[in-house]
């Protein structure tokens, strides 16, 4: 995605020019998820727990908490990674950095692609 340079003032302009292999792209996505991943699981396994529960039990609505708990936090986690991803894909390359023609180009990979588009449109803003 090409961006002008005044849409994208908060990205650090480098001068590097060197690019991320295939692993280090997929070591910074996976190191990035991880925290999600633990909070998916332990969703999951709070889920379970519910269906072994009788219905609006204290325990019932003891997990019914936690699981709110857990879905808010996996959702500011989802952010921070996916936030985490975008920088670290864009810092050692060119990409983030202005063009001769004054446009600046943004590598979103690693993000899915709700997340794509709400990065997007919080850079162009």
């Amino acid at each position: 995605l090409l961006m002008s340079t005044a849409e994208c003032q908060q990205w650090e302009c480098l001068e590097s020019d060197a690019s991320l292999t295939v692993e280090q792209r997929q070591e910074i996505y996976e190191e990035a998820q991880r925290p999600v991943l633990r909070l998916q699981t332990e969703l999951e396994e709070i889920r379970e727990q519910l269906r072994n529960v009788r219905d609006r039990s204290r325990e019932w609505h003891r997990l019914k908490e936690r699981e709110a708990k857990v879905r808010e936090s996996r959702q500011i986690a989802q952010a921070k990674a996916a936030d985490d991803i975008l920088e670290r894909m864009n810092r050692p390359r060119a990409m983030g950095a202005e063009r001769r023609n004054g446009r600046v180009q943004v590598d979103f990979h690693g993000l899915h692609v709700e997340q794509a588009k709400k990065k997007f449109d919080e850079l162009i803003r």
